[in-house]
């Protein structure tokens, strides 16, 4: 069986694997302090961060991406669009940050939020998809997106679409949603 390990210092951990038809995997979850991957250290924003990264079919480390604020973040379910890139979800505790420093999301606190990266690692888009919420699983759907979680008093973003996540031609996430 083949495997391999990364992680840091604190505490890490895997929660969302997926494959795409060339062999390449992609993988997300939440790491403290320091993260590394191979040759691709990812810095600490706060108490805990989230992780995107690439594995080519010999497992060999392609990429890491990390985000997160000064809070407690967390990047709980990852799939592959219609496209081929990669789209992730999580909670966060305030602004995110992602890597590579591209772009800063202001959202509230306790809010989940669905990001997305192209297969080489750039960093496409992100959005707030609900306040006092915890997406916690997603699945591709022909175009669509579905999203999986528990939301408190039903507080979703005013600019989501609560029934489903669709990509316009250029890879933009122009609306997402389906709560189970």
């Amino acid at each position: 069986l083949n495997h391999v390990r990364f992680g840091g210092a604190g505490e890490d951990y895997c929660c969302s694997v997926v494959s795409d038809g060339t062999g390449n995997y992609f993988a997300c979850g939440s790491y403290s302090q320091s993260f590394s991957f191979g040759t691709y250290p990812v810095s600490s924003h706060g108490n805990l961060d989230g992780y995107v990264l690439k594995l080519n079919s010999a497992l060999s480390p392609q990429w890491a991406r990390g985000g997160g604020s000064n809070g407690r973040d967390e990047f709980r379910a990852i799939t592959l669009d219609a496209y081929g890139d990669i789209v992730f979800t999580g909670v966060n505790s305030g602004n995110l940050y992602f890597d590579p420093g591209v772009y800063t999301m202001n959202s509230a606190s306790h809010s989940s939020f669905i990001g997305k990266y192209s297969p080489a690692g750039n960093f496409i888009s992100a959005k707030q998809t609900m306040l006092y919420g915890n997406c916690t699983d997603m699945k591709t759907v022909g175009n669509y997106i579905v999203i999986c979680g528990k939301m408190k008093n039903g507080q979703i973003s005013s600019d989501l679409d609560r029934k489903s996540t669709r990509l316009n031609s250029s890879h933009t996430v122009i609306s997402y949603a389906v709560f189970c």
